[in-house]
């Protein structure tokens, strides 16, 4: 695994086909099918496509995806955040998840501040955007207390429910 940054409680890596088993139990999680969807992921060959079709292929397109967060104290994988090129979006989309026993510990807000200072370095890119179903307050704060700000209601391509679009633009 590729190490992308470094914070004070976690190391931020690329995914790879290895992380199947994680990516199984994570997309699984309760809190990621209510507020992400069932991404019918069910089997660990479901779970190394995923990685194949989402991360790895997002690196070798985008230079950037989505990215594997594990906390330093005990090497242990506790989630994902990274940035999402979505159909309907202008903007990267900054995406975060956690295994339920690390949520509300603030490695979502950790690993997204090092990921908006990595994508404005690295990739010059000034605005970022992000969507959350109308009922996530817990990411709805989140994204505010990192400076997003509310812009509107959106619908994407091929998807019914109407989304909150956040947008950061760097100071």
């Amino acid at each position: 695994m590729e190490l992308i940054a470094t914070t004070e409680r976690l190391h931020i890596l690329h995914f790879t086909k290895e992380d199947a088993g994680f990516i199984l139990d994570l997309v699984n999680t309760p809190s990621w099918l209510q507020h992400i969807g069932d991404r019918d992921v069910h089997t660990l060959a479901d779970a190394e496509a995923y990685i194949v079709n989402g991360p790895l292929k997002s690196y070798a397109e985008n230079g950037f995806g989505g990215y594997c967060l594990i906390e330093r104290s005990t090497g242990k994988k506790i989630g994902s955040s990274g940035f999402y090129k979505r159909e309907g979006l202008v903007y990267p989309d900054l995406g975060f998840a956690l295994l339920p026993e690390f949520e509300g510990k603030g490695f979502a807000f950790e690993a997204s501040r090092q990921l908006l200072q990595m994508i404005r370095s690295e990739y010059s890119m000034d605005v970022v955007s992000a969507i959350t179903s109308k009922d996530n307050e817990r990411s709805i704060q989140l994204l505010k207390r990192l400076g997003f700000t509310w812009n509107c209601f959106i619908k994407l391509p091929k998807d019914n429910e109407e989304l909150n679009l956040f947008l950061y633009t760097a100071e």
